[in-house]
Order: C-alpha cells, then structure tokens, then sequence
C-alpha cells in the first residue's frame, strides 16, 4: 500500500494582524493625525493672540521685556554655570548618576551653555 501525503491547508504569507486588527489600527492612526492637526492649528492662534495682547499698549512694556530677558540670561547662565560645577564635584561612585561615565563631556556643555547666557546677559 502507498504512503498517502496527509493534505494540509496551503500555507500562505501573511500579516499575523487580522483585519479587525488593522482596521482598528488605521482608526488609531487617524485619531492621532486628528489630535495634532488640531493642536497645530488650534493651539497656535491660541499662544499668539495671548503673547499679542500682553505686549500691547502697555506703557513701558519695553522696559518690563527687557529686565525679564536680562534676569532669565542671569539666572540661566548662574544656573548652568553651577550645575557644570557639580558635575565635576559630585563623587562619580554610583553608577545610577547619569554623569557617571560621561561627566567631563557634561561638564563641559554646560559651562559652554552657561558662558554663552553669562557673555549674552553682559552685551545686553
């Protein structure tokens, strides 16, 4: 007696989603292209209309401007400036620190961040 070749189903090369799976994807993925069309076009006019209104027709506007400018190149420049100081100072024993390994490449970014705020408080 021959061997009879059991018959299996064919076998074919798809995607392991199903189609309510990729259904159920492409609503996802036009609900999230949904969200951001509307914060890009409804946060946008929202932020200028706010920013428009605080700097219109108030006397000495400019004045107010400027000293917020100078105290936040300041205060960034005098913060960075510290924190570059810590990098170097903080024992580097704990491996959880994020600048365990790479502490002298952090120090260095952030002294060269808080000079540059430091150099822009000083021309302003």
């Amino acid at each position: 007696m021959p061997l009879k070749i059991l018959d299996r189903p064919p076998k074919h090369n798809s995607n392991p989603l199903t189609d309510q799976t990729k259904v159920n994807l492409q609503s996802t993925e036009r609900i999230f292209l949904l969200l951001i069309c509307s914060l890009l076009a409804l946060g946008e006019p929202a932020l200028a209309n706010k920013f428009e209104t605080i700097s219109g027709g108030v006397a000495g506007s400019y004045r107010l401007k400027s000293q917020f400018v100078e105290s936040g190149l300041l205060f960034g420049g005098i913060g960075f400036l510290i924190a570059s100081v810590l990098a170097v100072v903080v024992p580097h024993t704990n491996a959880a620190y994020l600048n365990y390994a790479n502490w002298k490449s952090s120090a260095i970014v952030l002294a060269a961040i808080g000079t540059t705020l430091m150099i822009g408080y000083a021309l302003y």
